[in-house]
């Protein structure tokens, strides 16, 4: 090597060195300075760009009938969708909701206006399909439509439900607890709006309980609920059962109203039986005493309250001595 290759070589050692030792100064002279005025206004500004109305907002496609964020769908005219052809229902329906001069199968919710300039939201996948002059995949029209809920199933509560299925793939253990701990200052009237909990499901074996499916005969008979629901009550205390009516109540009429819709308007219920002697063994409104036999209550507040505090962020509650409608919290120092 000759003298200015020794000489270049030396300099830019000497500039990597400097230039690391501006650096670390930089950095020791920001290490746990408190952030600028500026810096702490864009972060905060950052904050709620993102968290805003507007960016949390979300609408539902019309095309496929899924909730998508905002950023995900563009709103069109109903008469500028790419190849309508392709949302024809592949098996048409007396109760489809059809739209245009194509009679494509939209969600009929969520077609806004009045023609000709109904607009629905667009999702980007359906979009993508449509535009390569293909049946979007998850498309009502591609044989995944399933229409309303009609009001006779949908008022059914979870052990009517059970009663009126035909298959049983699920137990449920249902878990509930009033808000705040024990609950004492919820009134004995709104204490099951004053609850909270969660509920879990397993696979059921169904080996064990073959013999009480008979045959075609529906209603199931009521020891069903005995070997599908499980509910235990954290709470000192006896427990009344109209605190737990409107989730856990069967009702007599609702059941029979179900089955009858269900074997006249679904082919897996057409050979079914609707006995008479066991649809009127069923209560006219109250909670099965097979269902109650199988709750369980646990007196130990402190369950409760470790409940919440795990995964349930505590409710900022109205103090019910007070007649006003402010939020309040507990004194911390009180």
């Amino acid at each position: 090597m000759n003298e200015a290759e020794q000489s270049f070589h030396s300099y830019s050692d000497e500039e990597e060195e400097e230039d690391d030792s501006q650096s670390q100064t930089n950095i020791e002279s920001d290490f746990m300075c408190p952030p600028t005025e500026d810096t702490l206004r864009s972060r905060y500004q950052a904050f709620f760009d993102a968290t805003s109305n507007e960016a949390l907002r979300h609408e539902v496609c019309a095309v496929c009938a899924l909730e998508q964020p905002a950023k995900e769908v563009r709103s069109i005219l109903l008469h500028d969708l790419p190849s309508p052809t392709n949302l024809q229902p592949i098996n048409p329906h007396g109760a489809h909701a059809l739209f245009g001069p194509h009679e494509i199968l939209l969600s009929h919710q969520h077609v806004y206006g009045n023609e000709p300039s109904q607009r629905i939201w667009l999702c980007h996948s359906c979009s993508r399909s449509l535009e390569k002059n293909h049946c979007p995949p998850l498309s009502l029209a591609n044989n995944l439509w399933v229409g309303d809920v009609p009001p006779c199933l949908a008022i059914l509560t979870l052990p009517e439900q059970m009663l009126v299925s035909l298959t049983y793939a699920r137990v449920f253990v249902i878990k509930l607890y009033p808000k705040r701990g024990g609950g004492s200052w919820v009134p004995a009237d709104q204490r099951q709006r004053g609850m909270r909990g969660n509920v879990m499901s397993f696979k059921w074996n169904t080996d064990r309980v073959v013999d009480m499916l008979e045959g075609k005969i529906t209603q199931r008979p009521m020891s069903i609920l005995a070997s599908t629901i499980a509910v235990t009550f954290i709470r000192t205390g006896k427990v009344p059962k109209n605190w737990l009516m409107s989730t856990f109540r069967v009702r007599r009429q609702p059941v029979h109203d179900a089955l009858v819709w269900l074997k006249c308007n679904n082919h897996l219920w057409h050979d079914v039986i609707i006995d008479p002697d066991r649809v009127a063994s069923l209560p006219e409104d109250a909670i099965p005493i097979e269902l109650w036999a199988n709750f369980r209550q646990e007196d130990d507040d402190r369950v409760a309250e470790k409940e919440s505090e795990t995964y349930v962020p505590i409710d900022v509650q109205t103090d019910p001595g007070s007649d006003s409608n402010a939020a309040y919290m507990p004194d911390s120092h009180g």
